[in-house]
């Protein structure tokens, strides 16, 4: 799905994401756990990816791949620094809860690629 990068996209996200999970037979626990690891990884595009005065997109795309749920989460925009202090927990929780975050920036703009191993049908 693509969205815009903005913080009133993000319930649709997780929403989204959620009923794909669901649809996948991912069980509850580890269903939220993702949602949330993916609703950080878009928060972090909203904020970072573009500068104020710039609309952008975040594209997310998901996965099943031998028992392991992909996600990937790609901006168009530059990486620009945390505004505020206290920040930066966003990619601490994503690492928590999937087994892999990787974080790969370019000119193109950022995708973030998070797995994790699931059991199917677990509690759905």
């Amino acid at each position: 799905m693509t969205t815009p990068a903005a913080p009133s996209a993000l319930v649709r996200i997780r929403r989204a994401v959620d009923s794909w999970l669901a649809d996948q037979r991912i069980g509850r626990e580890a269903g939220w756990e993702i949602v949330a690891a993916c609703h950080e990884a878009c928060a972090n595009a909203a904020e970072h990816a573009y500068p104020p005065s710039l609309s952008g997109s975040i594209a997310i795309e998901g996965r099943l791949e031998n028992g392991r749920v992909v996600m990937s989460v790609h901006d168009r925009g530059r990486w620009r620094p945390s505004r505020g202090r206290n920040r930066g927990r966003g990619f601490t929780l994503m690492e928590h809860f999937m087994d892999k975050v990787d974080i790969e920036r370019s000119e193109d703009g950022t995708t973030i690629r998070m797995e994790r191993t699931v059991d199917r049908g677990e509690g759905a």
